[in-house]
């Protein structure tokens, strides 16, 4: 039985087809055919919360591209390159291998790529020597001959620190047309990376589509280098920037850099043709169940097939997440944390018919509010505690699962039923006869609550 979901990959998928369960295909033709038909540079924003699922969009769309536009993609997981001093050269490094796989060797717009590439590096770094030392791959070089030849170059490229200075000066009064030639050249091999043959016309209107990925787990300075550098370096006709975000965190890079009175969402947009919010369905409608539900029903069909009262603990868990608003990375360790209760609970000989809600709920405090799970751990928590959790000014009153659970954990954390409120006791009333039989070898003594329930997942970081 698995804890976690397998990750779905690009290599693993068929563009939106049997993977769609978002139902955000119809999103994706139009985010398609707006990259792939606009003439002139373009930056999109490609935006949503942590957790709902960007990444596996953005490799399903990469798919449709790629295989039902006949497109070029270039994916690029910027977190993974934030080590980097420089943000130019990374986006130059990448553009450069990609043009070396797809064209041949000998390809000249290859060379004069890498060749117009280092050409404005010099100009633009504003330390030649640092970064050039960066270059040499000390890490690879273990023995004592290759220690002693990496002294040399270093030393080498030391005495050579006035002559580098000097022509990166020279090279700054003429920064506007190094500039011009090397997005001449990006443009040159945009143009030569399709296969033009018979349908040379049709090629020549394809762009190079740069996704970026996890800009916003970037270091801050990083990752306002990227979009500077795309702005102001890349920006070429028939080149589209797909930059992949959780807005709320990169507007935190920006203040991060620039401090806090700056207005970080309008500074952002100046670096974007267009910001666009990814499809996330949280409110259930009968005819349209939400992302949340959709998800939680994935992740028990795929993990939990021999978990016992899977509908219960599917409808608890959705009702919970629905109503608090999480992402679904959440819904994730919930699940997981549900799953793995299945594994480690002790079998009992005193069995509790239906107690599946309880442990969603539990499983839920777990993950969305451990301050209040260590107090049921510790047997702390109090009525007013629960009701916090549930926030009963937002309770939809119609007799729906969070209602129910509500008046379920209200029940089992209130000492006497008659001390609860008119309201509350009108939901214990509602569920009390259907869950007395079930719920009384509790006898509301929350020691054996927390012992067969809270515990075992007490074990669990």
């Amino acid at each position: 039985m698995r804890l976690v979901p397998e990750p779905i990959g690009y290599d693993n998928i068929n563009g939106f087809e049997g993977t769609d369960l978002f139902q955000r295909e119809g999103f994706g033709i139009a985010l398609a055919n707006l990259v792939t038909l606009t003439d002139g540079p373009l930056v999109v924003s490609l935006e949503a919360p942590w957790g709902e699922g960007k990444t596996t969009f953005i490799h399903q769309w990469r798919h449709h591209v790629e295989k039902k536009k006949g497109v070029r993609c270039i994916y690029f997981d910027a977190f993974r390159s934030d080590f980097h001093s420089d943000a130019f050269m990374t986006l130059a490094t990448e553009l450069y291998r990609f043009a070396a796989e797809v064209l041949p060797d000998d390809h000249s717009d290859v060379e004069e790529f890498k060749e117009g590439a280092i050409k404005l590096f010099k100009i633009l770094s504003k330390s030649v020597v640092k970064t050039a030392l960066q270059l040499v791959p000390m890490g690879e070089l273990a023995n004592e001959t290759a220690s002693t030849l990496v002294g040399e170059v270093k030393n080498q490229l030391s005495e050579a620190v006035d002559g580098l200075y000097d022509e990166a000066f020279a090279e700054q009064a003429k920064l506007d047309d190094v500039l011009v030639q090397f997005q001449d050249v990006l443009s040159a091999v945009v143009e030569n990376i399709y296969e033009k043959g018979d349908h040379q016309e049709e090629a020549s209107e394809k762009p190079l589509v740069f996704i970026i990925d996890e800009l916003d787990r970037c270091r801050p300075d990083f990752a306002l280098q990227l979009l500077e550098k795309i702005k102001h370096v890349f920006s070429v006709p028939k080149v589209a920037f797909v930059l992949v975000n959780n807005p709320e965190q990169l507007q935190e890079s920006v203040r991060a850099t620039y401090g806090n009175g700056i207005d970080a969402n309008r500074y952002l947009h100046k670096f974007y043709t267009l910001s666009m919010m990814l499809p996330i369905n949280k409110k259930y409608s009968y005819d349209q169940p939400s992302d949340i539900e959709k998800y939680v029903k994935h992740l028990f069909n795929g993990l939990g097939e021999t978990v016992p009262n899977r509908h219960e603990y599917m409808e608890a868990v959705s009702a919970i997440c629905t109503h608090k608003k999480q992402g679904l990375r959440e819904v994730e360790r919930i699940v997981g944390y549900v799953i793995a209760y299945q594994l480690m609970k002790p079998e009992s000989g005193r069995k509790v018919e239906n107690i599946a809600m309880i442990q969603s709920f539990v499983c839920c405090v777990k993950v969305l509010d451990p301050e209040l799970f260590m107090k049921m751990l510790n047997g702390l928590a109090t009525l007013e505690d629960v009701q916090k959790f549930f926030n009963t000014s937002n309770l939809p009153g119609d007799a729906s699962i969070i209602d129910f659970l509500y008046g379920l954990i209200s029940w089992l954390y209130t000492d006497q039923p008659d001390d609860l409120t008119a309201s509350e006791r009108e939901v214990y009333d509602s569920y009390d006869r259907s869950m007395w039989s079930q719920l009384t070898s509790m006898n509301r003594d929350r020691s054996i609550f927390r012992s067969r329930v809270i515990t075992p997942l007490g074990y669990l970081q």
